[in-house]
């Protein structure tokens, strides 16, 4: 059962029963060891962060920004030696078990808030060093004698992944998945009972089905021998989250069950909202939040329109030859095909690739991964769920060949760059139309409820407008998402939007009375709590059902802005919020999952008196000589847009009238030669114009035989010959492009006074007389 809709393993749920075998044979299974020794991760510099809105009685402890680059190390005093027991042996093990010389930034923390059986919640980045926070406290005796670790974790790829790790450092750990046979599976529940094992993974739909393995789990808990429960990828618990799994929600029982039992959930990936599922998961009165900034400083971010499937691989080509020869990078397909495809075509080019996919064989998938790993394959072209797990730290770039789901699945698979903390690219090829693959994903997942495919398409609509939006840095977009803010100098233009957008490209506009109108609009909608996206929609004019059957559609501001586009709508929202005169608040609602609404703050009142001015920045090229946007729309054109076209195009035709060949701008005595053929690229201006005459002709006679499409009277091919050819006469006329003789004589003679008007401006006049 595929959760996350991107062909990857996912493990099935599980209700087999087991049953303990009381000889001693040894649990765990001896995998060879598959991968090379890896260097450990270079120094990343890890920004503060804004203090997470937590419980009163939760503690919060964030990372301060070094000075240099560098890991974090605490200094160690003899009364933290006094205080903390473990601490020599937890040292012992950093430095000659997981073969590191430094802790970063609240590892340390971390462990000696789990070891002194408190419920703690890390946020680290991609990279960020979470797997020590578990996997280095599960080795710590303390003269309590070995204890077991349970850890929770999502995918069997990823949980084979860490066991192979752990293995390689002669740490007991195991997993038990669905794939296993009954014999294993038995062994590794009589080696849990017996506690033989300081780490042991497994999915959630195993640890909620199976009886056997939770009996056995609370023999060990009565007998003080479970050390805690580890909940990775703990975005999961919350239908928030890019990754929510129906079996994670369960989790929250929990504590319930092992009140005495200590819970570490850790993510890379959540906002507020999603940490206020997590936590409500956890069910503590008295946990622990480390959380470092999600700021990645050496990634570069930038989004690049794509248009058709041969423009699209001559680019990804082209970067990776010039901007990344023979380094190591991942390019994110949408589909199991289009990693074989991207994979045959980068191999055509020369470029060392391999495709990866959950359909492939599985010693086929360890082969590749494998060499990838090791350098002997460049690039993978897989499917999103590859690389959890996957510690390779020279990874300089990282492609979307199409858009992720939300920005925290952006965030995750962007994050699996530059781990070594070197410079390195994240570049995600955009187009519009690739968003309705992904709604088609979501509306089409039957392992979700309506709440969550709900949530799935506000988080959808978030990653729309990050790739839209051309103006505000990246980097900031991606951290004001997990709740953190950062200026578009501390980006270092490392995102086309800075690199772009300079201070000589921008230009301040304000924006007041607009802003006033949304406030006033806001005040009246806030009573029923709406969402940013649902604002947008209803300054917009939308006709969303939800909208009208609220009534919100008849109140005063609804269509305020009806000429703006939503991008810019959303740009001053976010403005307004980011100036707190707008003011966002999170609810959890009586499933258990938070959202986030919109109210007005105490700054409301200035503005709507005119005391303190909303100015927003746009790029120059967005305004124009008057002042207005290039994206406003005249109320005519809204209106009534075909209307307004064809008016135009009349306009055009009677200006030509008037002219005589030598007064016409540009005129030469070959002007009237055809630029090209049926079908051919016509770059020529005044085939333009024609088409464009011609087609207001063929709209009129659309009207006057009252046809339901223009089509009808003649297609597309045989109106672009017409504006090519001009024929001058009948005859030619019916040798136009796919025109039938019932069009030739249905239309010639409507056609023909426009044909020769438009010969006529062109210096012809050898059109057949009457």
């Amino acid at each position: 059962m595929d959760y996350r809709g991107q062909g990857e393993d996912v493990i099935p749920d599980s209700s087999d029963e087991f049953e303990l075998i009381e000889d001693d044979q040894k649990a765990h299974s001896s995998f060879q060891k598959q991968y090379q020794d890896q260097d450990p991760d270079e120094d990343l510099i890890f920004l503060s962060s804004q203090e997470f809105k937590q419980s009163e009685n939760s503690r919060l402890v964030e990372s301060s920004p070094p000075s240099t680059i560098h890991f974090s190390q605490p200094d160690v005093t003899s009364n933290d030696v006094e205080k903390y027991s473990w601490i020599p042996e937890v040292y012992d093990n950093l430095y000659n078990r997981f073969n590191l010389e430094h802790f970063r930034n609240n590892q340390l923390e971390a462990i000696n808030a789990t070891l002194s059986g408190q419920d703690v919640l890390v946020l680290m980045p991609t990279g960020g060093g979470k797997s020590l926070c578990y996997q280095l406290p599960a080795m710590i005796k303390c003269n309590r004698g070995p204890m077991t670790t349970l850890v929770i974790s999502p995918l069997l790829s990823l949980m084979e992944d860490q066991v192979f790790s752990l293995l390689e450092k002669d740490i007991v750990a195991d997993m038990i998945s669905s794939n296993e046979s009954k014999i294993k599976k038995k062994l590794l529940l009589q080696s849990l009972a017996k506690n033989e094992l300081s780490l042991l993974y497994v999915s959630p739909e195993m640890l909620n089905t199976n009886k056997t393995l939770k009996k056995t789990l609370l023999k060990l808990a009565s007998q003080k021998q479970l050390a805690r429960f580890v909940i990775d990828e703990a975005h999961c618990v919350s239908s928030w989250g890019h990754d929510f799994r129906p079996d994670y929600k369960v989790l929250d029982n929990l504590k319930h069950e092992f009140p005495l039992v200590p819970i570490m959930a850790l993510t890379a990936t959540a906002n507020d909202k999603v940490c206020q599922d997590i936590v409500g998961c956890l069910r503590s009165n008295n946990y622990r939040l480390f959380k470092q900034s999600f700021n990645r400083p050496n990634l570069t971010y930038e989004v690049v329109i794509k248009d058709n499937d041969k423009q699209t691989m001559e680019y990804i080509v082209k970067f990776i030859t010039q901007r990344h020869p023979g380094q190591a990078g991942i390019i994110y397909c949408h589909s199991r095909a289009e990693c074989e495809k991207t994979a045959f075509e980068l191999k055509k080019a020369r470029i060392k690739a391999e495709h990866y996919h959950s359909s492939l064989d599985s010693n086929f998938k360890t082969q590749v991964q494998m060499s990838w790993q090791r350098g002997k394959l460049q690039v993978i072209c897989a499917t999103v769920a590859f690389g959890m797990g996957i510690d390779k730290a020279d990874v300089r770039y990282v492609v979307h060949l199409t858009m992720s789901k939300n920005i925290e699945g952006y965030y995750q698979e962007t994050g699996r760059a530059g781990r070594d903390g070197k410079p390195s690219d994240c570049i995600l090829l955009y187009n519009y139309k690739d968003t309705s693959r992904v709604r088609n994903l979501i509306n089409t997942n039957d392992n979700v409820d309506d709440t969550a495919r709900t949530v799935s398409k506000n988080m959808l609509t978030d990653m729309i407008m990050y790739a839209e939006n051309s103006v505000i840095c990246r980097r900031a977009q991606i951290l004001k998402y997990f709740g953190e803010d950062i200026s578009n100098l501390k980006c270092h233009k490392k995102c086309d939007n800075c690199k772009r957008n300079n201070v000589n490209n921008m230009i301040e506009k304000d924006m007041t009375e607009i802003s006033q109108a949304i406030i006033r609009l806001i005040e009246k909608l806030q009573r029923d709590r709406v969402t940013i996206t649902y604002c947008v929609d209803v300054i917009k004019g939308a006709k969303a059902k939800k909208i009208v059957q609220a009534g919100h559609d008849r109140l005063v501001g609804y269509g305020a802005g009806k000429d703006i586009d939503k991008e810019t709508i959303s740009r001053i929202l976010y403005h307004l919020v980011a100036q707190r005169i707008l003011d966002e608040y999170s609810i959890v609602n009586n499933a258990g999952f938070a959202q986030s609404y919109l109210h007005l703050s105490d700054r409301c009142r200035d503005v709507n008196k005119g005391y303190l001015r909303v100015k927003v920045k746009f790029p120059r090229q967005e305004i124009v000589g008057d002042g207005k946007f290039t994206h406003l729309k005249a109320p005519t054109q809204a209106k009534n847009k075909q209307k307004a076209k064809t008016s135009i195009e009349k306009d055009k035709l009677q200006k030509r009238i008037q002219f005589r060949p030598s007064q016409m701008p540009g005129a030469t005595k070959d002007i009237g030669k055809p630029s090209a053929g049926p079908g051919e690229s016509h770059t020529n201006d005044r085939f333009v114009d024609n088409v464009k005459i011609l087609s207001g002709a063929r709209e009129e006679r659309k009207k006057q035989l009252e046809a339901s499409r223009a089509d009808a009277v003649v297609n597309k091919a045989t109106l672009e010959d017409m504006a090519n050819k001009l024929p001058k006469d009948k005859e030619s006329f019916s040798q136009l492009d796919k025109i039938k003789p019932a069009q030739v004589e249905a239309h010639y003679e409507h056609f023909k006074r426009y044909i020769a008007l438009i010969r006529l401006t062109q210096g012809k006049t050898d059109i057949e007389e009457k």
